[in-house]
């Protein structure tokens, strides 16, 4: 996931009735943690850093069967990705 500085990266994830994780780095720094919940949640988080990549890490619950959604997204200066 690209990662400008100052731009905003926004998370929504839905793990319904079983608890999941989700983990995201950024500059190799763990910057979010949901820790094994359950439901619908959401997070944003301004980049602030020189790296230009996140890294998302889903655990799905070992235990038993278990479905997940996430969606990132980007809240960035478009002129300036197009310039590059």
């Amino acid at each position: 996931m690209l990662c400008k500085q100052d731009n905003l990266i926004g998370l929504e994830y839905d793990f319904f009735e079983v608890p999941d994780r989700l983990r995201i780095y950024y500059d190799e720094k763990l910057i979010h943690d949901t820790g094994e919940v359950s439901g619908y949640g959401s997070w944003t988080y301004k980049c602030n850093g020189t790296n230009d990549w996140l890294l998302v890490v889903v655990e799905p619950n070992q235990e038993i069967d278990t479905e997940w959604w996430f969606l990132i997204t980007c809240h960035c200066d478009w002129e300036e990705i197009n310039e590059q």
